[in-house]
């Protein structure tokens, strides 16, 4: 990996990026610097942008997201190398940035939840703390039984800031009867990576019957939905200010993205509209 790329990682934990972070942008430089003929020091936009364009047919064409995340990832870069004066400017600002992809929810059902939690341990957990406390894979990951207790579950979230959880009971059920150490470890009792943390739920799930595309995320989007449903229609009737808070949410943008209105709440919507005084 270049000096560059080493140096923009310090600079990063200077930052307060979490390693996590760190890891994912210095794999994407890594990446396109062996990509780029002239690496990424003294990369052209022109060359930039045909890197982005992902690979040509009949290799795998890259998501949109995977291009939007590639591109943010580049342009943090060299606002860095500019402001450090290893460029006189940022090549990104030539580019086009890509639109940022539309997601719809996909809340895992009740259904689908049932099953998944009729897996063994440390599956079931993972499922557990995604549907129940609506933590990222990454933050489950990070997770240590020793610092939950019957009231506050501690997550690390992205930036490397701690956010205190209301517990769940069912969750500190689940989490009291584990020994010490990584809430959900590997074999060798330790704690995952998020990758593979996510690949090994993902394989689990399938395993249990579930649909190929299901991942633990989706019981994430299963924890938002559930919160924001009234508490009349079956879910905890939060308003969408505090399920983006326990989200750990920036922006209510991105909240908005994790939750499904369902029929049953646009009907209520609609039956609940006040008759006209003139009708009446």
């Amino acid at each position: 990996m270049s000096d560059l790329i080493e140096a923009y990682g310090r600079g990063l934990r200077a930052a307060g990026y979490s390693a996590e972070t760190i890891r994912e942008r210095r794999i994407v430089l890594a990446r396109a610097e062996r990509a780029l003929r002239r690496g990424l020091k003294v990369a052209s936009a022109g060359e930039l942008e045909s890197w982005l364009a992902g690979p040509a047919p009949p290799d795998r064409e890259w998501s949109r997201w995977t291009r939007y995340t590639y591109f943010e990832h580049l342009f943090g870069f060299y606002v860095w190398a500019v402001a450090r004066r290893h460029r006189d400017r940022n090549p990104m600002d030539e580019l086009t940035r890509p639109r940022t992809p539309h997601n719809e929810p996909r809340p895992a059902s009740e259904q689908q939840l049932a099953i998944a939690l009729g897996m063994p341990r440390p599956w079931r957990t993972a499922v557990l703390l995604a549907a129940m406390q609506g933590l990222r894979c990454a933050e489950i990951a990070r997770l240590s039984r020793d610092d939950v207790t019957v009231e506050w579950l501690p997550v690390e979230r992205k930036g490397g800031k701690t956010q205190l959880l209301p517990t769940h009971p069912l969750v500190f059920a689940e989490l009291s009867a584990l020994p010490p150490g990584p809430a959900v470890p590997t074999s060798r009792g330790v704690h995952f990576r998020p990758k593979g943390l996510a690949v090994a739920v993902s394989r689990q799930l399938t395993l249990a019957g579930l649909p190929e595309e299901l991942t633990l995320h989706w019981f994430r989007h299963r924890y938002a939905t559930m919160s924001l449903l009234p508490q009349d229609l079956g879910g905890a009737g939060a308003d969408v200010r505090t399920v983006q808070e326990l989200l750990g949410h920036a922006s209510l943008a991105s909240t908005q993205v994790y939750i499904q209105v369902t029929s049953a709440q646009r009907r209520a919507a609609v039956l609940a509209l006040p008759v006209p005084a003139a009708v009446a």
